[in-house]
C-alpha cells in the first residue's frame, strides 16, 4: 500500500494477492475476473483487458494486483497485474527465458507491443555466488550476493495497456558460520530456503 500526494487525486495504491484457486479459474474463464472487477467496483475494463488478463494468469505461477483509491473511495482507473517470478533461482534464469514460462510470458508481451527484443537479455543478469569476508571479531563469514528475477508488471489505465515493466532483486545474505540458513540446509528446518538457491541441491 502506498500513497501518492503528487498525482492527480491523491490515489492511495493497494495491492493484493490472489489465492491460486482463484487465479486459475480467472485464467480460464475471463468472466470470473469480471465478476471480482464489479464486485469491488472497478469499471475501466473491457473485454480485451479481460482476455489479456486471463492470458497472462494462465503462464505464470502467482499473481498479484493493484487497485488506486481516491479519497472520496471511489476506484481509479488503473489495475496493474504482477506476474511472479520468485520461484526462479539464478541458475535456472536461462531455462526460464529461453524455453519456461519466461519465455511464453515476454514473448506474448513483445507480440502485444508491450516489450521489445530486450528481454533476452534479463538471464544474464541473474546470478548467485558467496564470498569469504572477515567479521570484527576475527572469524570467517560467507556472505551471499545475487540478482534474483522478481517479477513482470502490466499496467492497464482505462483499459489500455501501458509497455510492461520487468524488476530484479538484488540481494546480499550472511550465510555462515551458525547462521539460520546454514541450520536449514543441515536439515534442521529452522528457516525457509535462502532465497539465492546457492544451498539447494
Amino acid at each position: 500500500m502506498g500513497l501518492f500526494p503528487g498525482r492527480a487525486g491523491t490515489p492511495m495504491r493497494i495491492g493484493g494477492y490472489l489465492r491460486p484457486r482463484v487465479k486459475e479459474e480467472c485464467a480460464q474463464d475471463p468472466a470470473v475476473l469480471k465478476s471480482c472487477f464489479d464486485k469491488v467496483g472497478f469499471t475501466a475494463y473491457d473485454g480485451k483487458m479481460l482476455s489479456r488478463c486471463a492470458e497472462l494468469m494462465g503462464i505464470v505461477p502467482s499473481v498479484d494486483f493493484q487497485f488506486d483509491i481516491f479519497p472520496d473511495g471511489s476506484l481509479g482507473d488503473t489495475f496493474g497485474l504482477s506476474l511472479s517470478f520468485n520461484e526462479v533461482l539464478p541458475r535456472e534464469a536461462h531455462a526460464c527465458m529461453e524455453s519456461g514460462y519466461g519465455a511464453r510470458l515476454m514473448g506474448l508481451l513483445e507480440a502485444w507491443g508491450l516489450a521489445d527484443e530486450r528481454w533476452r537479455l534479463l538471464a544474464d543478469a541473474a546470478f548467485a555466488q558467496h564470498i569469504g569476508y572477515e567479521r570484527e571479531d576475527g572469524s570467517i563469514g560467507r556472505l551471499a550476493l545475487c540478482v534474483l528475477f522478481n517479477f513482470a508488471k502490466v499496467k492497464f489505465v482505462g483499459g489500455v495497456a501501458a509497455p510492461a515493466k520487468f524488476y530484479l532483486t538484488c540481494a546480499a545474505e550472511d550465510l555462515w558460520p551458525g547462521c539460520a540458513r546454514e541450520r536449514h540446509c543441515g536439515g534442521k528446518g529452522v528457516a525457509p530456503p535462502c532465497p539465492t538457491g546457492i544451498h539447494r541441491a
